[in-house]
């Protein structure tokens, strides 16, 4: 059965075809609402309070990797733009929520 995830990055942990699109807040809300068996794979306290904000949805903090199979998708939560690593963690919610991008991340075949 494929898995679904909630991550802080659109990374490609396995070796496959993988599909990306930009969607919008609301789009992220109703993901989580047609998805209630989600694994957290966020990493940032940060991350999670925006989260929160945005969707009004609690995240654990998860600070693992996912290693992608057949069908498995992620609902990804980013930064719209790269930031110097030693500001990570240290953004603040707002920069998060004023900077944000969601996307779906479908792992389609390996």
């Amino acid at each position: 059965m494929a898995k679904k995830y909630v991550l802080n990055a659109a990374v490609m942990t396995s070796t496959g075809t993988y599909k990306y699109e930009i969607i919008d807040d609301k789009t992220a809300q109703a993901w989580f609402a047609a998805n209630p068996d989600w694994i957290s794979m966020i990493g940032y306290p940060e991350a999670i309070q925006a989260l929160k904000t945005l969707c009004g949805i609690s995240v654990p903090l998860n600070r693992v990797s996912v290693d992608f199979e057949d069908g498995d998708e992620a609902l990804v939560f980013r930064l719209s733009h790269r930031v110097d690593p030693g500001r990570k963690g240290k953004l603040g919610i707002d920069y998060q929520i004023q900077n944000h991008e969601f996307g779906i991340l479908r792992f389609i075949a390996a």
